[in-house]
């Protein structure tokens, strides 16, 4: 039985229904005063009307085969859709008369559909020609333009037979049939189904428009009569909720005639009946208590479909049954069998997909519904799929299909069960919990708007103090016990309208609890709300949660964006005069000095914001001199932060820096550079980072990194700041700084994109200044550069192993200790393993795993199967091809620093250096190690051997080890093999079985052997 009164849903429907508003879905007229519009095609000229043969194959050679959209694809299908098209870019229309011939259909469309001419507008979209057998099959017009609800199309002079138009929406069909006038024009609104039959003579020629809104449409004066029976009505439910205590679900849904996309679902872009419906149903709501909201319906169906068994229907796919013009959307019109009719339906499920206020702002999404909810009960009935997921007949299952159905609606709900209704998604049986993390950011907006506009309603405050406490005890929970589940927190951006939810309800409580439950940190932004809501709650009520929100900025740049947000989007002397009456002042400059005497982290992002500081004070030098260059001094080693400070500082206006006092803090910091330059932090350093900028609960991304690291210094500034150096004279300490450049340690990453073009600055930046490129100096500085260069981003010419010793795997079950040993054995080239399927594929896995480069096969001879694993030198090629690549890449890259240049430069060293003699083979003396230039494995050692460095592996005998590379890549015999492992050739030998070999005395330990067996892979399984 529905939960809401039948009698209540009829009455409703007929008083909606009745509601009507002038115009048809779709219209055609003739042009009564037609002008040659005097269309000029590219570079082929005039087209006279009406249309010739001749000009007919101009328009085609100008011309393409228009597409035409197929679900997520755009595909050209001429039995779909044969139409040669002209986008409006590629022609001309030079008689000025035909604007009005346009104007006067415009104006014909406004009085049909009811709205006053200057309200709509028509936006020239592509010329189409239909020559014989032409035709586009059903489908509907998407809405191409910001504000489109139809398409226009004008039928041009051209004698032809057939490409009749039909329409059809709601069940109501129309024809015309424009090959019997010289001229017309057709409109029809954008969710229409519409097809061009084929021509059967001659050619269809067109121009399609889009039809746009230039403003809010039509006047509903007209609608009082409908609106009082409509209130009549709505009061009538009204009367029933009050007297009813167990209707769980009250709202109600009115489905709307036309389709609507989310960026169109407002009131003042609905559709002819639909526009005046729900202006009436506002105007009933508001009489009587209700609320009301636009909402995007989906109708999920799932079952088994009717099969005729066909051997080479495997298929799986998805797509809609339209055929829509590129980007169109789907049609409802399945007349073509682009769908499986459902035989069982095993799933039928209603859902809001999104729920819209009036003016188009999302306020909830993914809300379920009842079927008995909706006013018409026919509102389904015998729709076609708007999309379908068809799986086909697959052995073990028979043929099934999901189908989703869609439709726009208004949505009716009780004003004392609005909160309700809008926190279902997060509503389980025991209460509300994180059941839907979407559309809460939304929901607190929306309740934030409403209580803006009214802040008496108990409702809206009590649910929206509801759904931010919802928000911060489950971000809460997520969070305890030092296991962070950010898979089931609230996002930041949910916070942060938490936060905004907080001062606009004066709740502090909220405020300040609502700062630790953000996921990584409060976003500086957050502070622009803030300082607003200092008109309306004091500072010192807002001071805890700010101390907590503080904690968060450990790094120079997001303090002072902070700050400057709070004193309204600038930090200036200005700003901060004009906040001392509130104490904000006092409080920002007091907070940012403790800051500052701590702060621990910066970098190349922080030196901007820290000249800002200094120039809002009231003392510009002094604060540098007292507040600023201790900062400098205690990170003097960080020297891309250096460089932007003093840069910034450099360009400072002198009528707030004087020129002396610049330079008496250059002269203070530059010498300091040289000895303590850095390009890269210590590993103590970004420890310490991280341990400040990352709170415990901050998550990592996908690759397993923290935050993206601050950007390195670029070319052009380390440039530029050099030569701000040599324009005060400081020629000896910009010889150290290039001095401690050219051994820096570097980024692999970083020498393309900083050391390269930095060389090619310098190489015109030292002349300027009568610096020879020839001296001894930058000699020097040249030629241990490029080498740095080439030995740590291009590296060593890789050298072929000499011997068989690969990378071992690093699980540590009894199978792969016999496989690391032939892995690690020097002389072994094939290994034979018998055994059954399931430890066979282990084995291949953990090879996979390691990328061992090793060919894998089965020989199918005796049984068990036996894995026949071949080493071979794939890795070393594909080594060798990686270093040619970067090889080919630094010529390039160093030739373009100049040969003249280069050759001044690194005088007798350019040979040298040019045939890159440090990096490759037949220039290097004595032999390289093999195994260097192998990948390297991590997490073979078993466990620390004893103190000297002595490492022991799982496949290891007691007793005998192996010096500690790291590698696990040793050249030592490791004593004897199984069996069925042959050095360099297949075993003649029946094979033994691992197991067996494993067990022998020379094992290792008992700990060794304990540890292998309980991680022993499921022997069970047989071939």
């Amino acid at each position: 039985m529905d939960p809401i009164s039948s009698n209540a849903k009829a009455t409703l429907r007929k008083a909606l229904d009745g509601i009507g508003a002038p115009g048809p879905f779709a219209s055609a007229a003739t042009i009564p005063q037609f002008a040659d519009p005097r269309i000029w095609v590219g570079q082929y000229g005039p087209v006279a009307l009406p249309l010739s043969e001749q000009d007919a194959r101009v328009i085609m050679r100008a011309s393409h085969q228009a597409p035409f959209g197929k679900g997520e694809a755009t595909v050209v299908d001429e039995s779909v859709r044969k139409t040669w098209e002209l986008g409006h870019e590629a022609f001309e229309i030079r008689n000025a008369e035909w604007e009005g011939v346009v104007e006067g259909a415009v104006r014909e469309v406004a009085r049909q559909i009811g709205v006053r001419e200057e309200r709509i507008g028509a936006e020239l979209y592509k010329m189409l020609l239909y020559e014989k057998g032409a035709h586009f099959k059903a489908h509907q017009d998407s809405e191409k333009a910001p504000g489109m609800f139809g398409t226009m199309v004008i039928c041009l002079p051209s004698p032809h037979t057939g490409g009749d138009v039909r329409l059809k929406h709601l069940g109501e069909r129309k024809a015309y049939a424009t090959s019997k006038v010289d001229n017309c024009y057709l409109w029809w609104y954008s969710d229409v189904i519409h097809e061009v039959q084929e021509v059967t003579s001659g050619y269809r020629w067109v121009l399609t428009y889009n039809l746009v809104r230039k403003g809010p449409w039509a006047d509903f004066s007209a609608l009082r009569y409908e609106s009082s029976v409509l209130r009549n009505a709505v009061g009538l439910w009204s009367s029933q909720l009050k007297s009813s205590l167990t209707i769980d679900c009250c709202e109600l849904i009115y489905v709307l005639e036309h389709k609507y996309t989310e960026a169109n679902l407002r009131i003042d872009l609905l559709k002819s009946r639909d526009l005046g419906r729900v202006m009436a149903l506002k105007q009933a709501c508001e009489a009587n208590g209700f609320s009301i909201f636009l909402a995007a319906l989906e109708r999920q169906m799932y079952g088994g479909v009717e099969y005729d068994y066909d051997e080479y229907d495997r298929r799986r796919g998805r797509h809609g049954n339209y055929y829509g013009d590129e980007e169109d959307e789907e049609s409802e019109d399945g007349e073509d069998g682009q769908h499986h009719d459902l035989a069982d339906i095993l799933e039928d499920d209603y859902a809001i997909k999104s729920l819209m206020d009036l003016q188009g702002v999302q306020v909830m999404e993914n809300i379920d519904f009842d079927a008995t909810q909706i006013i018409q009960d026919d509102a389904f009935e015998d729709a076609y799929p708007d999309d379908e997921d068809y799986e086909g007949f697959t052995g073990n299952s028979g043929a099934s299909a999901r189908h989703w159905y869609r439709k726009t609606a208004v949505i009716i709900v009780p004003r004392h069960r609005e909160i309700d209704f809008l926190m279902r998604p997060f509503k389980n049986s025991s209460g509300y919990s994180l059941s839907n993390n979407g559309g809460m950011a939304s929901l607190i907006e929306y309740l934030v708007s409403q209580l803006a506009q009214d802040p008496t309603l108990p409702n809206i405050k009590g649910g929206l103090a509801s759904a931010c406490q919802l928000v911060l005890a489950k971000n809460t929970e997520c969070k305890k016990g030092g296991q962070l589940r950010t898979y089931e927190m609230f996002s930041d951006t949910v916070i942060s309208c938490v936060v905004k939810a907080s001062l606009a309800s004066v709740d502090l409580s909220l405020f300040a609890k609502a700062f630790d439950c953000y996921q990584i940190r409060t976003p500086p932004d957050i502070f622009l709300d803030m300082g607003k809501a200092l008109r309306w709650i004091s500072l010192e009520a807002m001071k805890p949660g700010l101390n907590r929100c503080n904690a968060h900025y450990v790094e120079i740049h997001l303090h002072v964006e902070a700050f400057r947000n709070f004193l309204g989007g600038r930090f200036t002397k200005e700003s901060l005069h004009r906040n001392q009456a509130s104490g904000l002042t006092a409080w920002v400059t007091d907070d940012l000095e403790n800051f500052l005497e701590d702060v621990e982290i910066v970098s190349i992002l922080d030196g901007g914001p820290l000249l800002e500081v200094a120039l809002a004070q009231d003392s510009v030098s002094q604060y540098l001199n007292d507040k600023i260059v201790p900062v400098i001094e205690r990170n003097i080693h960080q020297t891309p932060f250096i460089v932007a400070f003093l840069n910034t500082l450099w360009h400072a206006p002198e009528d707030k820096i004087p020129r002396e006092h610049t330079t008496a803090v250059f002269k203070q910091l530059v010498p300091q550079i040289g000895k303590n330059f850095s390009l890269t932090a210590s590993q103590d350093e970004t420890s310490s980072a991280n341990k400040h900028q990352r709170t415990t609960y901050e998550p990592t991304n996908l690759s397993g990194e923290t935050d993206d690291a601050p950007p390195s210094i670029s070319a052009q500034a380390l440039h530029d700041f050099l030569e701000h150096c040599l324009a005060l004279s400081y020629q000896n300490d910009v010889q150290a700084i290039l001095s401690a450049f050219s051994n820096a340690s570097i980024n692999p990453e970083d020498y393309n994109t900083l050391v390269i073009p930095f060389l090619s600055l310098l190489t015109a930046l030292l002349p300027r200044f009568s610096i020879s490129l020839g001296s001894a100096h930058t000699q020097e500085i040249f030629r241990t550069t490029l080498l740095n260069y080439l030995t740590h981003f291009v590296g060593h010419e890789p050298r072929k192993p000499q011997d068989w010793v690969r990378p071992t795997v690093t699980h540590w079950c009894q199978d792969c200790a016999s496989l690391n040993r032939f892995l690690s054995n020097p002389n072994m080239h094939e290994g034979r393993f018998s055994l059954n399927e399931k430890r066979r594929t282990h084995l291949e896995r953990q090879l996979s795993a390691i990328k061992s480069h090793c060919a894998r096969n089965t020989d199918h001879s005796g049984i068990p199967y036996t894995l026949v694993v071949t080493k071979t030198n794939r890795g070393h090629e594909e080594l060798l091809a990686a270093w040619k690549q970067r090889v080919k890449l630094a010529e390039t890259k160093i030739k373009g620093l100049g040969e003249l240049e280069l050759k001044e430069a690194l005088g007798e060293s350019y040979e040298s250096i040019m045939q890159f003699r440090a990096i490759r083979l037949k220039y290097s003396e004595g032999p390289a190690r093999a195994h260097a230039q192998l990948p390297q494995l991590q997490g073979t050692q078993l466990n620390s051997g004893p103190a000297g460095g002595i490492k022991r592996y799982p496949w290891m005998p007691s007793g005998q080890h192996r010096a500690a590379t790291g590698s696990g890549l040793g050249t030592s015999t490791l004593g004897p093999v199984s069996g069925n492992v042959v050095p360099g050739r297949p075993s003649q030998q029946t094979p033994m079985a691992i197991s067996n070999v494993l067990n022998t005395p020379n094992q290792g330990s008992g700990m060794l052997k304990r540890k292998a067996e309980n991680d022993f892979v499921d022997l069970t399984g047989e071939d």
